[in-house]
């Protein structure tokens, strides 16, 4: 959450910046786009009992949630 985000800006960077702000939220999105590619792999190729799909699936919402979010165009535009 947004008080997470700012306490691990604050710790690193000894300050809270907009832009930094903006890159951690981003980097989020790419790591979930990661996540959910590297589920979908797993689904194929892992023999483990785990429900990669449903994983996949609830990363790719957060992907879509934060994109269609009143926050993703100023987070492009602050970087």
């Amino acid at each position: 959450n947004n008080d997470q985000i700012d306490k691990l800006i604050k710790f690193y960077f000894g300050e809270i910046k907009e832009n930094i702000v903006s890159r951690v939220n981003l980097q989020g999105v790419v790591s979930d786009i990661g996540w959910t590619l590297w589920s979908y792999v797993q689904l194929k190729e892992s023999s483990i009992d785990f429900d990669y799909k449903g994983y996949a699936q609830k990363r790719f919402e957060r992907v879509i949630n934060k994109i269609e979010s009143n926050e993703f165009n100023y987070w492009i535009d602050t970087i």
